[in-house]
């Protein structure tokens, strides 16, 4: 999981990606890259679906096993998730924001910090990034949980 997550978040990209993104109706050309690039996460994400799929299943026989609280990683795993989903779409918002609405230093100043923390959140390897200390907490919550058992093997 932390691999994938990893890739998802890969500020670097491959020739191509972004482009099964289905354009809008009204959708404006000046918008289409943008609009692509910012599609890259989820499209990233829908190739890895089936082992998000499979990971939250196994919440159920976690929870089984371990008991309803400790469970709780596999919720913050997929808010999450569901966190990086939501950047690529705030990162598309702000990519059709008109020009002619950021003309005031204050307005381009609020769109620039939007910018800046969508961006943290969309793209790995920055200092602040704040998913990647996150992830490492679920992943050793989870660890720590099944290393008895583990062990005990």
């Amino acid at each position: 999981m932390r691999d994938i997550i990893d890739l998802i978040r890969s500020p670097f990209g491959y020739v191509g990606e972004g482009k099964t993104r289905k354009p809008g109706a009204n959708e404006k050309p000046e918008h289409k890259d943008a609009l692509d690039q910012a599609y890259v996460l989820i499209e990233r994400y829908h190739q890895h679906a089936e082992v998000f799929s499979r990971v939250h299943a196994l919440r159920y026989r976690f929870m089984a096993q371990f008991g309803t609280d400790a469970s709780t990683p596999f919720g913050d795993l997929n808010r999450l998730v569901n966190e990086l989903l939501l950047a690529a779409q705030r990162k598309a918002r702000l990519a059709m924001v008109p020009e002619w609405s950021l003309r005031s230093e204050a307005a381009l100043e609020k769109h620039h910090q939007e910018w800046l923390e969508i961006e943290r959140v969309y793209y790995s390897g920055e200092e602040t990034d704040p998913i990647a200390p996150r992830l490492v907490k679920i992943i050793s919550e989870i660890e720590s949980t099944c290393r008895p058992v583990i062990e005990k093997s």
